[in-house]
């Protein structure tokens, strides 16, 4: 079953609960709770991926859009979202494997980071060697053992990085 609660821009319920239940979504009409694991939220632990069937406004800042079947699957934060025009937002959804093989192929490997501050060739080399273990450490994801960009980890690293990137007067994209 899918749909579930709404979640305004804001980031709060109308209508049902994270855990399930039913509730009332602006297109009219009721929708049962949404599945997934631990409480209504699918992926490996905590911030890895939203619940399927949540609604939400507007997308993340940052997401890619991949097309399958004349239908744009847009991706953030481990979270993919189509478009729902009966109730006029955004939908978390569980993506045919063909979108999810284009993402991994398509997948980040490495941030790029430009100095804001005027640092130099070995000062930047310095704080990404910094940086990288920093992120390492604190995810649990080594990119240079034998991790996958499958690895749930991965965004978590990613992530890290680059908040240890920015911190340090680098614009990371």
């Amino acid at each position: 079953m899918s749909g579930g609660a709404h979640v305004s821009g804001g980031g709060h319920f109308a209508g049902g609960h994270p855990s399930g239940g039913y509730g009332r979504y602006p297109g009219g009409g009721y929708r049962g709770g949404f599945r997934g694991y631990g409480g209504g939220f699918r992926g490996y632990g905590f911030g890895v991926g939203l619940g399927v069937g949540l609604y939400f406004a507007t997308l993340p800042l940052y997401y890619s859009t991949y097309w399958w079947g004349g239908i744009p699957y847009y991706y953030a934060d481990d979270t993919y979202y189509t478009w729902d025009g009966s109730a006029g937002e955004y939908q978390t959804v569980d993506p045919p494997a063909e979108v999810e093989q284009q993402a991994e192929s398509q997948a980040v490997t490495e941030l790029i980071a430009y100095p804001k501050n005027g640092q130099s060739d070995e000062q930047q080399a310095k704080d990404k060697s910094d940086c990288r273990q920093w992120a390492a450490t604190e995810s649990g994801y080594d990119p240079a053992g034998t991790a996958t960009t499958a690895d749930p980890n991965r965004g978590n690293y990613l992530r890290a990085e680059a908040a240890c990137l920015d911190a340090r007067g680098y614009s990371v994209t």
